[in-house]
């Protein structure tokens, strides 16, 4: 289950999600996945694991993550 950000975080997720989103069509992809957690974490997460991250957040099933799954992503447990 999911924490709801606060609304420092849903600033935060906003300006990552506009920062990283590089396609200009609303949604991040798994090599901009792995780019936010390398800046966000220092970790360095491979395709699976950047592939599994847009998996368990992606509601509509286009293999992407929108801003919304994007938030669920940054605030699962």
């Amino acid at each position: 289950m999911a924490d709801q950000p606060t609304e420092e975080q849903t600033a935060e997720f906003k300006e990552a999600f506009s920062l990283f989103g590089k396609g200009g069509d609303g949604t991040i992809t798994t090599k901009e996945v792995g780019t936010v957690k390398r800046s966000w974490s220092g970790e360095n997460p491979t395709e699976e694991e950047a592939n599994e991250m847009i998996r368990e957040a992606d509601m509509d099933g286009d293999s992407k993550a929108n801003h919304e799954e994007f938030v669920q992503m940054k605030t699962a447990k």
